[in-house]
């Protein structure tokens, strides 16, 4: 059994292209007997109406006949006609439900053949597509296998312990204060926080539609939940394969250039930055706003686990009454108390307020920064950001996922494809049996009615 989704639609493909011959030798072995059919069902007809004809023309005859012999011989040939014209409906009624079988049989014959055909053209395409991404695969493999991909995580590793790291963090560092540096950075180490919980929220959003497409449609439910997963695992490692080098070497520029930067601060500007009233003024300021995020963060974590219950809640059922919730009116209860003063007299409010009234002298030491020296500590940032990545990435993990969830996969879809035929299988008999009920109904009371007579 095929392993990958490669081999899959390999096989998928080589069973159709069987099936397709299969489909038009069962066409072609339709249709003759169809053909015949007709024509006997059309002869019947002819012989009926001739029938008709004359037992027309005998009554004819006998309307005007005087002599009784004359009179009595009709008569006898009317009946014996009568007799012919029953038999005759009775054979038409017969040959018309075999020609009826016959042309269901030819119909579906050719509607299943259209549908092969259809098939095996998306499985052409499919199969395509898949030998396309084993090579891009295959590609990946062997990248990994060549520099800098063995050592990447020790030459990450190495880069920032390295004299490049070092220089462009003591520019950085010996440029912006301490305290104002380490306030800064947790600033964008926060935004970059948001960007992280919003890609988790997201992909959970997906996750529990997913699991819930896998709960009412079963074996296709779960196909498209585990390509979900496929996609994830397959884009991580491609990322990977693609933008490691170009991120390492990102950074070393960016290290470089922070080091190496123009201009430096004048004497003027460092006096400025180090201003002791503005030092003093600007660090009680950056504790104010630390304690003012942290109830921020609070509330934030708070909303967000609120949405995830009530996304969780309606999605387990949509008439769900939100308020009711015990679970919903806790966390809501929490992200209220946030604005009550709690036992220490503090609240979110309050730590608005406090940052407001010495929020000036933190911007007017930030001011005191020319924008370039900014710049150079986002770059510093970023680099190290980077370098932090590959060296924490982990090839191995990434290499092993993406067969595993291809394997889960190919199996996930073995299983929908026997769903499949079975409910075509199934289709077919209904079409069959229901064509069959048709045709009875329709000709129920000249059956009956030949029946009665015992024409059979």
């Amino acid at each position: 059994m095929a392993t990958n989704l490669s081999d899959l639609a390999e096989e998928r493909r080589d069973d159709l292209v069987k099936e397709k011959d299969a489909a038009r030798t069962d066409l072609n072995e339709a249709q003759a007997p169809v053909s015949d059919k007709r024509k006997k069902h059309d002869e019947l007809i002819r012989e009926l109406a001739s029938i008709d004809h004359s037992i027309g023309d005998t009554r004819r005859k006998a309307a005007v006949a005087h002599m009784p012999s004359d009179v009595e011989g009709l008569a006898a040939t009317l009946r014996e006609l009568m007799i012919q014209r029953r038999l005759k409906r009775r054979e038409l009624l017969d040959t018309g439900e075999k020609l009826h079988e016959l042309e269901g049989v030819r119909d579906r014959a050719q509607v299943h053949r259209d549908c092969v055909l259809a098939r095996l053209e998306v499985a052409q395409r499919e199969f395509d597509i898949a030998k396309q991404r084993q090579g891009r695969l295959k590609a990946w493999e062997e990248a990994l296998k060549k520099a800098p991909f063995p050592n990447m995580k020790t030459e990450a590793n190495k880069a920032l312990t390295g004299p490049v790291f070092k220089a462009a963090r003591a520019r950085v560092k010996g440029d912006i204060p301490e305290k104002l540096q380490k306030r800064a950075t947790q600033r964008g180490t926060r935004e970059l926080a948001k960007v992280a919980a919003c890609r988790v929220a997201a992909l959970g959003a997906e996750d529990l539609r997913e699991s819930h497409l896998e709960k009412i449609n079963g074996p296709a439910g779960k196909v498209g939940k585990l390509r979900t997963q496929l996609s994830r695992v397959e884009q991580a490692l491609g990322d990977y394969v693609k933008h490691s080098k170009a991120k390492f070497d990102l950074a070393m520029g960016m290290l470089a250039g922070v080091a190496s930067a123009m201009p430096e601060l004048t004497d003027d500007e460092r006096g400025r930055i180090a201003d002791a009233g503005l030092v003093a003024a600007g660090e009680a300021a950056v504790t104010a706003e630390k304690v003012r995020d942290k109830w921020r963060a609070d509330a934030e974590s708070f909303k967000s686990e609120i949405e995830t219950a009530v996304m969780e809640l309606r999605a387990a059922d949509p008439d769900a009454v939100v308020d009711a919730d015990e679970g919903v009116a806790a966390l809501r209860k929490k992200l209220a108390d946030l604005d009550v003063p709690n036992a220490d007299g503090e609240s979110l409010p309050k730590a608005e307020e406090a940052y407001n009234a010495v929020k000036a002298d933190l911007e007017t030491w930030e001011a005191s920064i020319p924008e370039h020296i900014w710049a150079n500590l986002v770059a510093f940032n970023q680099a190290e950001e980077l370098l932090t990545q590959l060296k924490l990435a982990d090839r191995a993990m990434l290499e092993a996922a993406v067969p595993a969830a291809e394997k889960e996969l190919v199996a996930a879809m073995t299983v929908e494809h026997k769903v499949a035929r079975i409910d075509a299988l199934l289709k077919t008999a209904v079409e069959k049996r229901s064509g069959r009920l048709d045709f009875f109904e329709k000709n129920e009371r000249c059956r009956v009615l030949s029946a009665v007579r015992g024409d059979d």
